[in-house]
Parts: C-alpha cells; structure tokens; sequence
C-alpha cells in the first residue's frame, strides 16, 4: 500500500508541518504495512543550504523533491510563485509517477490539496486531507471580506474538495466546529488528531536549558518566551505593550522571541525606540536544540488573534507542554489551547488587545512561585496523561489504515 504525504516541505527542513510529517512519515513506514513518500519542494523554510532536486531514502521513507522555484517569504509575488511551481510539480509527478494508493495532503501551499483531489478522481486514490490552516477562512476573517468574488470563487473549491475527500483530520475541535459549518459539513469525515511535540529525546537532543540560559546572559531573569512563527494570526502589540507594562514593575523579566513572522519584524521595528526594554530576539532553533531552548524559559506565551479561532490552532504549545512549563495565552476563552489551558490548570488566559490583563498575569507568574509551580506541575501532568506523542501517531496509524482498508477493498 503505497502512501504519499504532500507538503511544501520535508525532511531535512525544519518548517513545522516539515516536522510533523516527517514523523508520521516514520511511523507509518515502520509498521511495515506502508510504503511511504514524501513528495516536497526544494523551497526552503529554515534551511540554509539549497536543496537539490532528487529522490532519497530517510528512515525507510522515500523523499521525492521537485524542482520548483525558492523566492522564499520575501514578497508575495515570490511566495506564489513557489506555490504554483510546486503545484504544477506534484500534479505532474501524482498523475504520472508511480500511483499512490493514499494521498495525505497538508495546507502548505495553500489549497495543494487539489491535486490530491484530481489524483483521486484520475487514478482512483483515496484523499487525507490534513488540515493546518482552514483556507480559504483564514485570508477572509470578516463578513465583507467573505463576500469578494476571490473569497467566494475559493469557498465554491474548497465545497469542491470537502465533497470529495475521504477524510479531515484537524488538530483541534475548535477546526472541526468550523469545517462543520460549510455546505458539506454535516456530510464529510472529519477525525481530531491533535499535533504534537517535535522536541527529540535522548541522543538527538543537544545542549541543556542552563546553558542556553548562560549563553544568552538570562542566568538570574525570569524568562518570558515567545518561541514559533509570529504571524498575522498572533496579537504582537499585546505581548510588546504589556510585557513592557510589567517590566516596569519587575527587573527581573526578560522577554525572549525566537522565530520570525510578520509581527517578529513589527515587534523588532517597535523595540528599535525602547532599547531599554530586556527583550531578546533570536534566530529560528533547530531541532536538536529546541528543548534545552524552550526548557529555558520560566514561562511561555502562546497567542492567536480571536478572528482566527477555529482555523488554525498553535502547535507549539505541544512543544510546551513536552517541558513542563507554565503557559499564559493571549486570545479568546474559545480557543482550542485556551481551553486546554484553563480546564487543565496550566496556566492563565487573557484578553487579545488588553496588554494590562497581560502585565498583570505576568506579574503573578513571577511574584507567586507557588503557583507558577502548581502550573508547570500541571502542565507535565497533561502531558502524560493526553499529549504523548505516541498517542497521536497511534491514532494517525489507525486512521490510515481504514483508509487503507477502503482503498484495498474497492482494488479487489
């Protein structure tokens, strides 16, 4: 049964959805049931070197990585002139390469998921469609915006594509409320897997928290911590202006951001005059170090901007809550980590646009030891009980192989 997971970006790369297909990748190879290719870019996302167009074997998985060009996050004309090279790529290689019994398609591109679509109805393929981001939503968050004719032609496609995948697997049951509400929702199969953490254990982890700590001169500070893309869907100003409020009142904070996104370079820019604020930016971590760099934070900041519940949901939190540490989001109460947060204990939730809710949160989290401590002991809790790594690629397995099953029967 030969299974193709359809991403922009795969192994060696360091994007998250890279990530997160890379080891769903793995566990499917080896159960011995499968065999895996990841058809992917040479487009990068944290890589440094360019990538060659070739095919090469990772873990007993295939990576097949197409020629397309590599303008990166530059500028918009460059980002989709990537994303239709890639397209007209993997279209080419899914109709006339070898024929793949499951597709599973991501959102990076954007709708890439159409080729899984026209693949199924060309080759007769089944269709997991694996959904990050909830487009065409996430670029039309308001009620004018929905009603441009681009927002209505990509809503009839999206229709189209619900109404012929086998299965939505969503990371969070906020996604899947949303899905339900388009015209075929009540119809299509939707499965919530949530996504986990990338952090390696044991000899694929380099370094420790203390010395990265020591490395970036936080030895005595209480550290805040922004780790991920900070995007359009994150609230910036209400992590700057009340980490700002805060440290006014406490010496002790450092704000550390690490990543890049549209509001990091908003966040820099609005730095560039308040020079005398303790806020560090550093480069995107690979993966190796990546929990010694979380782990050096007393407490970490997940946001989303309330306009983007329900099509998307923040996968670092899971890299969070992999170390144990206390989390404050900045967002709405609806949100599928909100409320993971404020039912399990884990930490504090506050208002998108009130950075004095967000002083204030951050204000008990350093003068209240005990109960930054009863959260971070909750957070590591939770971990075990519901957000093991192993839990969710379980059920990604069993997933896949109902589709499989699906798939072998109408073979027969």
């Amino acid at each position: 049964m030969r299974v193709v997971i359809l991403n922009h970006f795969f192994h060696p790369d360091e994007a998250a959805t890279a990530q997160l297909n890379g080891d769903l990748a793995r566990a499917l190879a080896q159960t011995g049931k499968f065999q895996v290719a990841g058809l992917c870019g040479v487009t990068r996302y944290a890589l440094k070197d360019r990538q060659k167009s070739d095919i090469t074997r990772w873990n007993d998985v295939t990576i097949e990585r197409m020629a397309c060009t590599d303008y990166g996050t530059r500028s918009i004309p460059g980002r989709l002139c990537d994303y239709a090279t890639f397209f007209l790529q993997a279209l080419r290689r899914l109709l006339f390469g070898p024929r793949p019994d499951v597709v599973i398609a991501m959102t990076s591109p954007p709708l890439i998921v159409i080729a899984g679509v026209i693949t199924k109805i060309f080759r007769g393929s089944r269709l997991i469609y694996w959904v990050q981001d909830l487009y065409p939503e996430i670029i039309a968050t308001t009620p004018a915006k929905r009603k441009r004719l681009i927002c209505r032609i990509l809503s009839a496609v999206a229709d189209w594509v619900d109404a012929r995948t086998d299965l939505h697997v969503v990371p969070g049951a906020c996604m899947e409320q949303t899905l339900r509400q388009r015209k075929y929702g009540g119809k299509i199969n939707v499965s919530v897997i949530p996504n986990w953490s990338v952090i390696p254990t044991g000899s694929e982890a380099a370094g420790s928290s203390g010395e990265f700590r020591r490395a970036n001169h936080l030895t005595e500070k209480f550290v805040v911590m922004y780790s991920g893309n900070l995007g359009r869907a994150h609230d910036w100003e209400t992590i700057a202006e009340g980490f700002s409020l805060a440290a006014a009142n406490c010496p002790r904070l450092a704000l550390v951001l690490i990543g890049q996104g549209y509001g990091m370079e908003r966040l820099r820019k609005w730095h560039s005059s308040r020079q005398n604020l303790p806020i560090h930016f550093l480069p995107h971590q690979p993966r190796q170090n990546l929990g010694a760099a979380l782990g050096a934070a007393d407490l970490h900041i997940v946001s989303q901007s309330p306009d983007f519940d329900g099509l998307v949901v923040p996968s670092k939190f899971h890299g969070i809550a992999s170390v144990g540490r206390p989390v404050h989001f900045i967002g709405s109460d609806r949100n599928t980590v909100s409320r993971t947060i404020l039912d399990h204990g884990l930490g504090s939730v506050s208002a998108a646009g009130e950075p004095a809710q967000f002083a204030r949160a951050l204000e008990r989290f350093i003068h209240d030891p005990s109960f930054t401590g009863q959260c971070a002991m909750a957070v590591t809790r939770w971990q075990e009980e519901c957000g093991a790594t192993e839990k969710a690629l379980a059920q990604w397995i069993k997933a896949v192989e109902q589709i499989a099953r699906i798939q072998e029967s109408s073979n027969q």
